[in-house]
């Protein structure tokens, strides 16, 4: 877990048995010497994290606490009740926009979180009743908090049971345990060392590892290739599916991305693996993924290049930085329309029939007799055999390139360096973990490559179109079409760089060792 540098505090959570009231509690309480009521109060809590639970992931809780007086922000230990820091936070920015005023809070959330957002997981609201525990000279040792928990969703309110919050001043630990003694003896409540946060998310640990892109399907060895396929494939729709509303509703860059991921690796597996599936079957499928991936285009073009912008700006003297402005703001505007029509096409017809039918097609069986379909075959057999082929077709594109070879080589090498790559990932399970991790990264490292020197190439397209459709009475003064010149000469510059190590990278790739290594692996 993340350390931060603010002062942690230990909290001690209970909670009552089911069936006891936080009124029962309380007149349990009221007798025990010391013990004064101090406030009653109500207040909402709500538990953010990424959509994949990477706040989580880390070992930290994020809660926003709305109460009477005013917001404030905690995080505290995801394993036990252990609060790390909060601040006063008058309400969460929607998506990126969290203002925390220490920078390695700032740091740590830009590192977790990514291209992310946070977005509202948990939503509680509480009843509590607030208590001073004094000793004989009316100093504070503990504030003790009893809580009745709502749980909301989708507008009904789930009791959640009732948590005793145990918070002891600095200086009065040891004493304090006498008091968290006669808690849990004599009312009956139990220490709940995971803490009510920690336990909520816990739950939604499972639903966090779904929503993962990461294509690491378990597959049997024995089944035989269709059925394993249609697992993949299974749950490359899932991976859709389940980023479709945060495509639509536009949370962050990433659900696009995913999205788009799926379709691409469903696309390739159909392509390389047409003997497991009748032509005249998935050739209509084909098609509309195809649709779909030009339908999902343009926006994710947009959204790179937004990206990309901060880094265009770092490009140039200090005194220019600002005059790349009007360009921000086109995107700007390209990317409310493209989202719009994207969101038309993901509610439409067209769309919602391909998924119905894609599903109901993955669950048909098969016909017991299809010519020329590889029916029978192992999903090793066909992983082996479809790896190596896309393996040694990469090579010979590789060797076909020389410094005369036109830049439209390196990106069809490209392509087939990514069929490669979701091949080895569709069927990693099935080989040993740590070979299959060498030959990925690998892949990785050739990859960088030709997928930098394609996007410099894409980049250099896109700003001369942008400075077209520049307005140079709009806002656009001729000092922002200088400043697009000097980003333009730096990206021509380092895409000839890339250029130049492509041949130390794919040296590396297909070196006699590398190819001996995945001859291995991959050997029928």
């Amino acid at each position: 877990m993340t350390k931060f540098k603010s002062r942690r505090r230990k909290l001690k959570e209970y909670m009552l048995p089911e069936g006891k009231t936080a009124a029962a509690f309380v007149r349990s309480l009221s007798k025990i010497p010391g013990i004064r009521r101090v406030s009653s109060n109500k207040y909402d809590c709500t538990l953010y994290d990424s959509f994949d639970g990477r706040a989580y992931g880390d070992g930290v809780l994020l809660a926003w606490i709305d109460g009477e007086g005013g917001g404030v922000l905690q995080s505290m230990s995801a394993k036990d009740t252990v609060l790390l820091w909060e601040q006063s936070m008058a309400k969460p920015p929607p998506g990126f926009g969290w203002t925390l005023d220490q920078p390695d809070r700032l740091r740590w959330l830009e590192k977790c979180m990514g291209l992310r957002a946070l977005l509202p997981t948990i939503r509680l609201s509480m009843n509590r009743q607030s208590f001073r525990w004094t000793d004989d000279e009316d100093k504070t040792r503990a504030m003790v908090h009893v809580e009745s928990i709502a749980i909301l969703s989708d507008g009904d309110r789930v009791p959640g049971g009732v948590r005793v919050v145990v918070e002891p001043v600095r200086g009065y630990q040891r004493s304090v345990q006498k008091l968290e003694e006669r808690i849990s003896h004599e009312a009956g409540a139990r220490l709940d060392k995971q803490g009510l946060y920690g336990r909520l998310m816990e739950q939604c640990s499972v639903e966090f590892a779904r929503r993962t892109s990461k294509l690491d399907v378990p597959l049997d060895p024995d089944l035989q290739a269709r059925d394993a396929i249609v697992e993949v494939l299974t749950f490359l729709a899932d991976v859709m599916e389940v980023n479709e509303e945060g495509v639509k509703s536009a949370w962050d860059t990433e659900f696009l991305h995913d999205f788009r991921v799926a379709i691409r690796r469903t696309r390739s597996l159909l392509g390389q693996l047409k003997k497991q599936f009748p032509l005249d079957e998935i050739q209509p499928f084909r098609d509309e993924f195809a649709w779909l991936g030009q339908a999902t285009g343009p926006l994710r073009d947009i959204d790179v290049y937004l990206m990309e912008i901060p880094g265009f700006e770092e490009m140039l003297p200090s005194d220019f930085r600002g005059y790349l402005q009007p360009v921000n703001d086109l995107l700007l505007r390209q990317q409310k329309v493209e989202h719009r029509k994207l969101r038309t096409v993901l509610q439409g017809k067209r769309y919602r029939s391909l998924m119905a039918r894609w599903r109901e097609y993955l669950q048909r069986p098969l016909p017991e007799t299809e010519p020329g379909l590889e029916k029978d075959l192992s999903v090793v057999a066909v992983a082996k055999k479809r790896i190596l082929s896309s393996y040694k077709r990469v090579l010979k594109e590789g060797w076909a390139i020389d410094d005369q070879s036109p830049a439209e080589d390196l990106h069809e090498m490209r392509k087939s360096c990514k069929k490669l790559r979701y091949l080895i990932e569709c069927f990693q399970s099935l080989f040993p973990a740590d070979q299959i991790k060498v030959n990925i990264r690998e892949m990785k490292q050739l990859q960088q490559n030709l997928g930098e020197f394609q996007d410099l190439d894409v980049q250099i397209d896109g700003l001369i179109g942008f400075a077209e459709e520049l307005d140079i009475n709009d806002g656009t003064t001729p000092l922002t079409l200088l400043a697009m010149g000097a980003v333009l000469g730096n990206l021509e510059h380092r895409k000839r760089e890339v250029r130049t190590e492509f041949k130390s990278r794919f040296a590396s790739f297909s070196s006699d060792e590398n190819r001996m290594r995945f001859n291995e692996l991959f050997k029928k």
